[in-house]
This record gives structure tokens, sequence and C-alpha cells, in this order.
């Protein structure tokens, strides 16, 4: 039986065809930062996110929420 994280995780929009965009990988490499600095815990992943200068969708800076 497959664990419940496998059951989350959407691959057929993870593997999709088209390149990734600007917002995408920005996004990607701040998070992979973050992770490969320790951060773990979502108060720390928003404050670093919104260090980083990539901005929620929208514009608008990140939050908890």
């Amino acid at each position: 039986m497959p664990s419940a994280i496998h059951e989350t995780i959407d691959y057929a929009h993870q593997t999709r065809d088209i390149p990734h965009g600007d917002y995408e990988i920005r996004l990607g490499d701040a998070l992979e930062a973050l992770f490969e600095a320790g951060v773990k815990e979502l108060p720390e992943i928003v404050a670093g996110l919104n260090r980083s200068g990539v901005k929620a969708p929208g514009g608008a800076a990140w939050t908890e929420e």
C-alpha cells in the first residue's frame, strides 16, 4: 500500500514537458537554499522567502496562511 505522501504528490504536474518559468525557477532556488540551510519550520520558511525577494503569487509578501 502506498504511503500517504505518495498519495498527495501530483506527479503528472511535476513531470510536465513545458519548461519552468522564471518565477518557478527563482522560487525553487529560494526553497532549495532554505532547506539546504536546515530550515524546516513554516515561520522560518516564510521569513526566508520574504528575505529572498521572491514574492508570493500576486506580488504580496509570504505569510503562514
